[in-house]
């Protein structure tokens, strides 16, 4: 039996096309604001694939069954570093929020920063579910 999480993004309002379509748009259909939504929402996609990955359900908290859902916002900054880590909400379990905070940690250096964000600083929310199977 497969032991799963989720790595989802946090979307406070989902563009009306998909991400890819938005940034790929001929820049006569684009403003500077739905460019740079669309790029925040292509970069934490490229996140969250990055983080799907690499991620790794601790062998102490499956002993213990513990599951949860951490809420965390990440900062990059202008040079694609890792600038900031925050938890914002606790899954309740120290063990999963530490998982949550690793992965994201691993993940932002093998992301790829969509070109409307180079040399910018940004944030993003990202959720986290740890979920056993039953």
């Amino acid at each position: 039996m497969a032991r799963g999480w989720v790595l989802a993004g946090a979307l406070i309002a989902l563009p009306a096309q998909s991400p890819v379509a938005l940034a790929q748009a001929p820049p006569e259909e684009r403003t500077l604001e739905s460019t740079i939504t669309a790029a925040l929402e292509l970069y934490r996609y490229r996140l969250l694939a990055a983080g799907t990955r690499l991620r790794l359900y601790p062998e102490a908290a499956v002993r213990e069954y513990l599951e949860g859902t951490a809420t965390l916002d990440l900062t990059v900054a202008p040079d694609g570093s890792l600038k900031g880590l925050q938890l914002v909400r606790s899954s309740g379990h120290r063990l999963l929020d530490d998982a949550a905070l690793a992965t994201l940690e691993r993940a932002v250096p093998l992301t790829e920063i969509p070109s409307a964000l180079h040399n910018k600083a940004f944030m993003v929310r990202v959720v986290i579910v740890f979920k056993l199977p039953d």
